[in-house]
């Protein structure tokens, strides 16, 4: 699966992601967001610890792209 979000930066939207992947039986999430800030992809990262995630955060100041 993948999702163009917007918002990301919200809890909520974070909490909707969370959501979007359990209920889905999804193998892969591919999350893209333009303005996705630092902090938040840690939580996201916090989320999905036992799933394992890989972002593109080290090459800018926002990430674009989290693949769950």
């Amino acid at each position: 699966s993948s999702w163009n979000i917007r918002g990301c930066n919200t809890f909520l939207k974070l909490a909707e992601i969370e959501e979007f992947f359990l209920s889905s039986h999804s193998d892969v999430l591919g999350v893209f967001e333009t303005r996705f800030r630092k902090n938040n992809v840690s939580k996201l990262i916090t989320k999905f610890a036992n799933y394992g995630i890989l972002n593109n955060i080290n090459h800018g100041s926002n990430c674009i792209i989290c693949v769950i």
